[in-house]
C-alpha cells in the first residue's frame, strides 16, 4: 500500500473532524422565528427550541449560542430581514395573511442563501405541505409534536419516525 492510499483511508475514516470544521464556516448566529404569539409561547413553554439549540451547542463545546428574534407575521418578518442579518429563518404555517411559501420567496429575493425552514406543529398540516406545488422557497420542513423528540423531515419525501406522513 502506498502512502497516498493510507492517507485516503485515514481521511475517509477519521472521526468526523473534517465534517465539523467544514460545517463551522456556516455557523448560525442569528435566527428569525416567524410564529404567532401562541406558537412562540408553546415552543418556549415546552423548551423545544431553546433546549434543542443549547443541547446541540453544548454537544460540540460551542460557546456562542445563536440569538432568536421572534416576529409574529410575514410582514414583520420582511421588515426584520430588510434591517437585520439572519442566518436562518424558521417559520410556522400560520403567520397572518401571508403563507410561508410566499414569505420564503420574498426572503429568497433579498438573500437566496438564507435557509428557510417550515416548522409544523399540527400533523394535518402535512397534507397542506404535500398539496403545495411550489416548494422551492422552503429549504426543509419539520414537524414538532409537543414534548416529543420525534422531529422528521417532510421535504423530498424523507420521513423519520413515521411511515405515513
Amino acid at each position: 500500500m502506498g502512502n497516498s492510499t493510507l492517507d485516503q483511508y485515514f481521511k475517509r475514516y477519521k472521526f468526523g473532524e473534517e465534517i465539523f470544521q467544514s460545517l463551522m464556516q456556516y455557523k448560525i448566529k442569528n435566527i428569525l422565528l416567524v410564529s404567532t404569539y401562541y406558537d412562540a409561547f408553546i415552543l418556549e413553554q415546552d423548551g423545544f427550541l431553546s433546549e434543542q439549540i443549547i443541547d446541540e451547542y453544548q454537544q460540540f463545546n460551542l460557546s456562542n449560542i445563536p440569538t432568536i428574534t421572534n416576529v409574529h407575521t410575514g410582514e414583520e418578518a420582511i421588515e426584520a430581514i430588510k434591517h437585520n442579518r439572519f442566518d436562518l429563518v424558521i417559520t410556522m404555517m400560520r403567520i397572518g395573511t401571508m403563507d410561508p411559501y410566499e414569505l420564503g420567496g420574498i426572503i429568497k429575493s433579498y438573500d437566496p442563501h438564507i435557509p428557510v425552514i417550515l416548522l409544523l406543529n399540527v400533523v394535518s398540516d402535512i397534507l397542506l405541505v404535500k398539496s403545495h406545488n411550489d416548494t422551492k422557497n422552503i429549504d426543509n420542513v419539520f414537524i414538532y409534536l409537543e414534548r416529543r423528540s420525534e422531529t422528521f423531515s417532510c421535504n423530498n419525501q424523507v420521513y423519520r419516525g413515521h411511515e405515513e406522513c
